[in-house]
């Protein structure tokens, strides 16, 4: 799902910010996929776009097996609430 989709989905406008609207899962995750495109970055201490885009897609990889697992595991992920609600 992609940042316009999961607006719709969670009932947001134009100018709503989606990480204020996350659930606790939606925001671990996304923490997870910063933080390790970066440790990826740092380590290989990547240069220019096309290894820093090899990182990201190593650290995107990674979040999508943790969401994965926890799907499996029947616990949903994604959900139109927050973690305000």
């Amino acid at each position: 799902m992609d940042t316009k989709q999961l607006k719709e989905f969670k009932g947001l406008g134009k100018y709503h910010n989606l990480r204020d609207n996350m659930t606790g899962l939606e925001l671990i995750l996304t923490d997870l996929q910063e933080e390790a495109s970066k440790e990826f970055m740092i380590t290989k201490k990547a240069q220019g776009f096309n290894e820093v885009s090899e990182c990201v897609d190593q650290s995107v990889e990674i979040t999508k097996e943790a969401k994965e697992a926890l799907e499996k595991k029947g616990i949903s992920v994604v959900k139109p609430e927050n973690r305000l609600k």
